[in-house]
């Protein structure tokens, strides 16, 4: 068995996530972070791997970031940034999508994909795509390697950052009768994108071919402004057509025989790295760095099984997710080659290049900090001189991301115990000091409230965001136990502060809801500006993914009824952004795009294991892609890719799932082990679980008896371990039962803890409250929702936005063959739009539409859409209905449906009649919604009547 066989052989790939050959999704995705790749990195180069088995890209970022203007869109300048992009870092990126090509003698031309082929990740972390053709076996790969040990000029414990090069490789193996002769050819693209990518374009419009090209001892130089890109190939000669480069190897093989190409690609700033990148390459063979990468990740992540009871395939889902994100988070941080941070991208590869999203590196160093405390140091010391924008309006432009550090610098205290960090760093220190009294002298006099104008790019809506504060209340628990460890008073003052600020937020943010108490989302505490929305309705911030880890972080428990009705709100039509087709919030309480991170709070804020169950599978249909990682603006099952991984979501994923439904929290200083599941699990094995530099296996089981954990020790300290057991059934809710015990070095300890009764609460629907209060006297809701509508923003830039309309069904009986028309007024096209699919609006031909539903069952909603389409007098980007007839009280206007036009003004009707059976009965209902027209800016102005403000 050849050494490449082995690794296929000893290696897994997920059996839900891999993607199929597709070159269609190269031509007509946008931005580089919208396209099908695999990525990797070792912390100094990312890299992309696509379906038709290319290296997409390599990149390397620049060795100095700068200030960008902060909140400043003039598209006259070369440099802009949104609210919550504080610092840029210049790159070298390599779109060379560089491929094999496969020559026979007899003039057959192989490629590394084709229709049939797959790509996956081996063993969780290595881009790898397969395919069979004219007898031949091709798999091709891509690995930036991590080091044997800790560099010589690297991290002292970490064996990272690896060299600023990869190594793109394709076994080759002849699987026929005959001999197989001919030429392995190694071809590119001598692209480098400029420095940076603007948001949603094409990466190609702003990549530029090399300047210089040089073969020189079998390696090719390409140089640009942006930097160098090095290429070796292995047996390879270069040969030059019409100015082009090309390198090839001739080749023979027998029947069983393989070959294996291997090239050596380096990025840099300078010809310098590619030197060193090179020569870190050559020190092994392409399938002694995957085994050296291969043994880091299988060190540090451990291995991790899961399961569900009744559903082994979304256990199996959750898990592989669950290690996707860790990679992904791990994906978006760079380093020079002595490990300082250079750059955290949002996403990787992000939408805009070498940019600093400040909102997301709080949650990436959450996602990995358990495994690599000392990367966490070398990111507090970033964050903490990065945590404000260069300048702004605001002293508390996002707090946030002000507080940032504080999280980070806790939970490295949480994980390693290692207090004589912020001894030997006093600088950070300092600024830790810095920022929590900073943050706390924002505040009211005589609250303990702190406010906010943004939490990334988008506004908090209230001054004092409930997410805000929550984190801020857990950033001040944290900080206090560092000031504790080091013997500093102030730790009394800090938890003082924390204790009163959890009284203000239970005092200012709860009020009564549709499902009972609830949190409110905020308060403006009598400060209403325009900045801020009106205080009279309830929200939940599509980007908020602190409020659902209120439980997680400690400030509540998952039975407080406040915050549980909270979620249940936020997945109901009580709540103006929450989107019943595609079942989560939109962005912002007014409409706006889907939202990652929306995703998670559904999935974070279920109690019980039914609705964990429904949030999760939802998740994976709309918003994760075929390779498992989550995306930021999903737009619907078919356009999962939008915008770019999701890491502030994948993050706050990786705390919940290791958090509550592993159920593992660790105090490395006290030497406490406490394993509490309260997710969707059953039962879990993590063999080798890295906490903190501290090793266990951790094994847990529940069953209708009893509930118990399996813990070994493979430290070197005493610790103990307290286990805390559910009912059996039971997701989150429910009375906890605790169990301890003691285990020294190299023992295993088991506990064990009686069930005392099965959970009984399931699925709870929400659709009941609704429909009790919304339907009409034949017991059935039909109407409308949202308040700005969506655009299809689409290449073709059609003038097209999406129209829907909610049918609920409270009758004892099905309603059946039902159908709805939809009938506008000239100047508008109608189309139907398939459910839960975003296509292109195309042949809206007509001014009537009908949507067929073959039943609506009992105490059951579904959603009637269709596009229409404007005629150029409408800007369709910009039409709003002036209220959300589910919110309640005086809120909102007339129902209106307002189109922007600076040329017309409408006045008309959109008609619906619904037609149904119900118990073999023929009934009907017609609807009608008022069309009216007004110039934008003065739609802008009347939307603050019924909103308070848009964030301006």
């Amino acid at each position: 068995m050849s050494r490449f066989d082995k690794l296929l052989e000893q290696g897994t790939c997920s059996a839900y996530f891999k993607a199929v050959y597709d070159p269609k999704s190269y031509e007509t995705d946008m931005a580089l972070s919208e396209r099908q790749l695999f990525t990797q990195s070792n912390a100094r180069v990312l890299l992309g791997q696509d379906t038709m088995g290319r290296m997409h890209f390599i990149a390397a970022p620049h060795e100095k970031d700068y200030v960008i203007p902060t909140g400043k869109n003039n598209r006259h300048q070369h440099i802009t940034a949104c609210p919550g992009m504080y610092y840029q870092t210049d790159l070298t990126l390599f779109l060379g999508k560089v491929f094999y090509q496969v020559e026979g003698d007899n003039g057959e031309i192989l490629r590394g994909a084709k229709e049939g082929s797959r790509t996956a990740y081996l063993n969780d972390f290595l881009p790898w795509t397969s395919v069979q053709d004219k007898g031949l076996r091709m798999d091709t790969f891509s690995i930036a390697p991590v080091m044997e040990r800790p560099g010589r000029r690297g991290m002292k414990t970490l064996p990272l950052p690896g060299p600023s090069g990869a190594v793109y490789g394709m076994r080759i193996k002849n699987i026929g009768e005959k001999i197989w002769s001919g030429k392995i050819r190694l071809c590119f693209s001598d692209l480098f994108m400029s420095k940076y990518e603007h948001c949603g374009d094409r990466a190609e419009t702003r990549a530029y071919p090399a300047q210089y090209m040089q073969a020189d001892r079998n390696l090719l130089l390409m140089q640009r402004p942006e930097g160098y890109t090095g290429l070796w190939m292995k047996d390879g000669c270069w040969e030059k057509e019409g100015g082009s480069y090309t390198a090839a190897a001739c080749v023979c093989l027998q029947p069983g025989e393989e070959y294996l190409a291997e090239a050596n690609i380096a990025v840099s700033q300078s010809t310098d790295g590619i030197s060193e990148a090179m020569s870190l390459l050559y020190l092994h063979d392409s399938i002694r760095w995957i085994e050296i990468t291969d043994q880091f990740w299988k060190r540090y992540l451990g291995e991790l099984k899961v399961e569900i009871r009744g559903d082994d395939a979304l256990a199996a889902k959750s898990r592989d997710m669950h290690i996707r994100n860790i990679l992904d988070d791990f994906n978006c941080v760079q380093t020079d080659e002595k490990g300082n941070v250079l750059i955290h991208w949002q996403g990787a590869p992000s939408h805009c290049m070498g940019r600093l999203w400040g909102i997301d590196v709080e949650p990436t160093t959450l996602s990995f900090i358990h495994m690599f405390p000392e990367l966490g140091e070398r990111l507090i010391e970033y964050m903490v001189d990065r945590n404000e924008p260069g300048y702004a309006c605001f002293p508390e432009h996002s707090v946030p991301i002000m507080m940032a550090p504080l999280v980070m610098a806790g939970e490295y205290y949480n994980y390693t115990g290692n207090h004589r960090y912020f001894l030997e760093q006093p600088y950070v220190m300092s600024r830790l000091d810095e920022i929590w009294d900073t943050i706390t002298g924002f505040c009211k006099e005589g609250c303990s409230l702190v406010p906010s104008r943004y939490s990334s790019d988008g506004i908090v809506m209230r001054r004092y965001d409930h997410g805000t504060n929550v984190k801020f209340w857990y950033a001040s628990v944290l900080y206090g136990r560092i000031c504790e460890a080091l013997g500093k008073e102030k730790a009394m003052q800090v938890y003082a502060y924390a204790e009163q600020l959890k009284k203000d937020i239970e005092k200012y943010m709860v009020e009564d809801g549709p499902f009972g108490r609830q949190i409110s989302g905020g308060t403006n505490l009598g400060e209403q500006e325009d900045f801020y929305m009106d205080e009279d309705f309830p929200y939940y911030d599509g980007e908020d993914s602190s409020s659902v880890l209120a439980p997680v972080y400690g400030i509540y428990g998952f039975t407080y009824e406040p915050w549980v009705n909270y979620h249940r709100f936020a997945r109901s039509l009580f709540c103006s952004n929450y989107d019943p087709e595609m079942d989560t919030l939109r962005w912002f309480p007014y409409g706006g795009a889907l939202d990652g991170t929306a995703y998670i709070s559904q999935l974070g804020g279920s109690v019980t294991k039914e609705e964990m169950k429904k949030s999760l599978d939802n998740m994976i249909r709309a918003a994760v892609d075929e390779t498992g990682s989550l995306y930021w603006w999903p737009k619907a099952e078919n356009r999962r890719r939008m915008i770019a991984r999701c890491s502030q979501g994948q993050g706050s994923w990786i705390v919940q799932y290791i958090r509550q439904w592993l159920g593992i929290r660790f105090y490395a200083r006290e030497r406490v082990l406490r394993i509490q599941p309260q997710g969707l699990l059953d039962r879990f094995n993590w063999k080798g679980a890295y906490l903190g530099g501290y090793v266990f296996d951790i094994a847990y089981e529940e069953t209708e008896q009893k509930g118990s954990i399996q813990v070994t020790n493979h430290t070197q300290e005493e610790f103990r371990v307290i286990f805390g057991c559910r009912m059996y059934g039971a997701g989150a809710q429910g009375r906890i039962q605790e169990k301890e015990g003691k285990i020294l070095p190299g023992e295993t300890l088991v506990l064990e803890i009686a069930s005392e009764e099965q959970a009984t609460d399931g699925y709870f629907a929400v659709e009941n409250t609704e429909l009790e209060q919304f339907v009409d006297k034949d017991k059935i809701l039909l109407q409308h929702f949202g308040f700005k509508q969506p655009y299809i923003e689409n290449v073709d830039k059609k003038n097209i936005f999406l129209l829907r309309l909610v049918l609920g069904n409270a009758n004892e009986m099905a309603i059946e063959n039902v159908q709805a028309v939809f009938t506008c007024p000239s100047g508008l096209k109608l189309g139907e739009k398939r459910l839960r699919m975003w296509d292109n609006g195309d042949d809206l031909q007509s001014e009537n539409c009908r949507i067929v539903r073959e039943k609506v069952n009992p105490m059951e909603k579904t959603v009637l859409p269709v596009w229409v389409e404007a005629d150029a007098s409408y800007d369709a980007s910009e039409v709003w209905f002036d209220s959300h007839p589910f919110l309640g009280g005086t809120r909102g206007k007339s129902g209106k449906l307002w189109i922007a036009s600076e040329k017309e003004h409408l006045e008309d009707i959109i008609s619906v009649k619904l037609q149904y059976e119900l118990n073999g009965k023929k009934m009907e209902k017609n609807m009608t919604i008022p069309v009216a027209s007004m110039p934008a800016k003065e739609l802008t102005e009347y939307t603050k009547t019924f909103l308070g403000s848009l964030g301006e």
